[in-house]
């Protein structure tokens, strides 16, 4: 799950191959803020409110507040009131819960050194059910129903292998193949990541394959695991740092930077994306075709057709890449939904629903997911 900002995200599968999958998405991955010198030099922001019930205006204590796919957050006091510290430069979802209201959530801009201050309104769950029959779904057919959600949501690379889904009873499907797969979640869904070492909790808003196209929307939150030895903390870092490298938000840090050639990237434009061919026509593209240098803090990325990145850095050995001739690298199609987007030297995404990916970045979904506040090595 790879892009960067909301949790949006849509995958578009090839009937032909399996392997070969469309992502769209406008989510990002996050990770815990590190306290090191290094990452309190980076440019940061506060978000500061408060939470009122939306019928009576009354302030809301003890309502957890969150920057979503993030591990920044806290809960408000007595007076309704939070503040959320040393936020990452960027554009991000703040999302309010508790038992008894509706999930709220409100898009936020931090700027650095700014403070954003937002109000969130709280409905009342309704207490009300209406009197309608219930039939208890087939245990089989919905255990399969289950680990086809599994497959799509988690993913299949071998982080997935540990990656779990603890509360899957609170997920209803339907499904009417080969048209149409849903789900819809009574309840935020708890996710043991073990291999990256989070727990998140996600609020599914929607989940739905239609023609082969699958579209997630939520609001996960990340809370670090507390590693039971010095050698789970470092496995947790290498495999995140593994997650990490190769990935979109990697491709456009460094493409941020102008540094593709040297961390192991290549970028070649396409005029049209026939997956099945091994050859394609290309032209290969440097960093100043495409990036246009707008401010120390953001830049804008313009092109047209499509993108194809290969990676040679670190392939994954669990992806049975799409065979191109002359490499052995990993390889990713772009495509923009938007004549252009605009991205920070993080390799967030300011925009939604800002681009479309193929191959491998398709490939990467839940368990390979880091948090917005990740900071990865520098290398």
């Amino acid at each position: 799950m790879a892009v960067n900002r909301s949790s949006s995200i849509i995958h578009i599968f090839s009937r032909s191959n399996p392997v070969r999958r469309v992502t769209l998405c406008s989510c990002a991955g996050v990770l815990v803020l590190l306290c090191s010198v290094l990452a309190q030099q980076k440019p940061q922001g506060s978000v500061v409110g408060r939470v009122l019930d939306d019928s009576t205006s009354t302030p809301l204590s003890n309502v957890n507040v969150y920057i979503a796919n993030t591990t920044l957050g806290g809960s408000t006091d007595s007076n309704g009131r939070f503040e959320i510290r040393n936020i990452p430069l960027g554009s991000y979802e703040i999302v309010a819960s508790i038992l008894g209201y509706c999930v709220s959530s409100s898009r936020v801009v931090v700027k650095e050194g700014g403070t954003k201050a937002v109000e969130l309104r709280l409905k009342p769950t309704s207490l009300e059910v209406s009197e309608v029959l219930i039939s208890a779904p087939d245990p089989s057919e919905w255990r399969k129903q289950l680990q086809r959600f599994k497959d799509l949501f988690l993913g299949t690379t071998p982080f997935s292998k540990e990656c779990t889904l603890m509360n899957g009873e609170n997920l209803d499907f339907v499904e009417n193949e080969p048209i149409s797969f849903a789900a819809t979640a009574r309840a935020p869904l708890k996710i043991e990541n073990v291999a990256l070492g989070y727990h998140i909790e996600f609020v599914l808003k929607v989940f739905k394959v239609v023609n082969d196209v699958m579209t997630v929307e939520g609001l996960p939150r990340y809370t670090e695991m507390k590693p039971s030895s010095e050698a789970e903390s470092k496995r947790w870092r290498e495999n995140r740092m593994h997650a990490y490298r190769g990935s979109l938000r990697h491709f456009l840090t460094c493409l941020f930077r102008k540094e593709l050639t040297r961390s192991g990237f290549a970028a070649h434009e396409l005029g049209s994306l026939q997956l099945d061919q091994q050859v394609m026509s290309r032209k290969i593209v440097t960093e100043d075709e495409i990036l246009q240098d707008n401010s120390a803090d953001y830049k804008t990325v313009a092109f047209r057709g499509y993108l194809e990145v290969e990676y040679a850095g670190e392939v994954d050995a669990g992806f049975n890449l799409l065979r191109k001739s002359g490499t052995i690298a990993q390889v990713s199609w772009l495509a923009l939904n938007t004549y252009t987007i605009t991205i920070t030297e993080r390799g967030l995404i300011d925009e939604s629903f800002p681009t479309k990916t193929w191959g491998y970045w398709a490939w990467k979904r839940t368990a390979d997911a880091l948090p917005l506040d990740f900071e990865p090595d520098q290398e």
